[in-house]
């Protein structure tokens, strides 16, 4: 998150998939006053509709229109004060991966090189002690971008 994020937020669904289900779930919170959606597997949004949102949130299940431009726009969107959330599949190196420059160090603490498994993993070597782990006893994931460098 880049900036302060106010209590109505406008969130974009921008990914190279369909977002029905996932929209369906945010609408239900008040806390959401706008859940759109945009499908980046037949276009680039532009950096002046992206600046109408607090949030985007982005994830490559199929290939987006445009992987390269992509990752330069939401990279120039984070510039200008937005905040991006990078879903699953987005820090791999398949074809389909997001690219550009919000893989690089300067937006995203994970680096690339990583390639899709799809099998159960776990919780793994964690900082049990960390406050994102308050409370967190256990985690079974399906769908990764691993080894992240």
């Amino acid at each position: 998150v880049n900036g302060e994020i106010n209590q109505s937020l406008r969130v974009l669904m921008a990914p190279a998939d369909n977002a029905t289900k996932i929209i369906a779930l945010l609408t239900a919170f008040q806390d959401f006053t706008t859940v759109d959606y945009f499908d980046a597997r037949s276009g680039l949004p532009t950096l002046d509709l992206l600046k109408t949102y607090d949030l985007v949130m982005t994830w490559p299940n199929y290939q987006y229109a445009d992987p390269t431009g992509m990752g330069n726009i939401l990279a120039d969107y984070v510039d200008q004060g937005g905040n991006v959330l990078l879903g699953v599949f987005s820090h791999g190196s398949d074809s389909w991966a997001l690219k550009g420059r919000i893989k690089g160090a300067t937006y995203t603490p994970f680096g690339g090189g990583g390639s899709t498994h799809f099998r159960d993993a776990n919780l793994g070597v964690h900082d049990a002690s960390h406050q994102m782990m308050d409370g967190v006893t256990s985690l079974k994931e399906f769908f990764r971008d691993t080894p992240l460098t």
